[in-house]
């Protein structure tokens, strides 16, 4: 058991329930330590869920075994990032960049991307990169080859210079 005063030690995830008011880690910590029902803090506006052997800091509460867990990071988070930037991420190398001047920038390693508002959505495929944009009724969608305006299939648009072999749209 550990002895002394409230002090800061290292820890590893063994497993979180996200399912109450609190989230609840298990964490091990010095040689053959085991602590449970362990609530994690978290700063407003952001939550995570740290996976198994994700490594932090327990808060050691005084000469018992009450523990309050700080953190938790796994190997893929972003480093050296310039001052002012905020970074949301996830163990499959997701992120969101808030880059301040330059915007917001996001980054897909596994899965595709989608931005949805109440009557507009924005989608790029993982894998393909085809990329969908949708407005109520109305589809466009952009692959390596071609635009279809109105959803897929349709005729090719009429230019200048005779029919388009890239647009094709979709006469309602």
């Amino acid at each position: 058991m550990f002895a002394g005063a409230s002090q800061i030690t290292r820890g590893k995830v063994a497993s979180t329930d996200d399912g109450g008011e609190h989230q609840r880690l298990t964490l091990t910590g010095y040689a053959g330590e085991r602590f449970s029902e362990v609530v994690r803090a978290q700063p407003h506006g952001f939550s995570s869920h740290p996976p198994a052997d994700a490594v932090g800091y327990m808060l050691r509460l005084g000469e018992s075994d009450r523990v309050m867990a700080l953190g938790f990071e796994t190997p893929n988070r972003p480093r050296s990032i310039p001052a002012g930037t905020a970074v949301l991420y996830d163990s499959s190398g997701n992120v969101v960049f808030a880059k301040g001047s330059e915007g917001v920038r996001v980054r897909a390693e596994a899965g595709g991307v989608l931005i949805e508002t109440p009557q507009t959505s924005v989608r790029i495929e993982p894998g393909s990169g085809n990329i969908e944009i949708t407005r109520g009724g109305m589809k466009i969608l952009m692959s390596g080859s071609r635009i279809d305006l109105g959803g897929p299939g349709g005729s090719a648009v009429q230019t200048v210079s005779g029919p388009s072999s890239v647009v094709f749209a979709r006469l309602a």
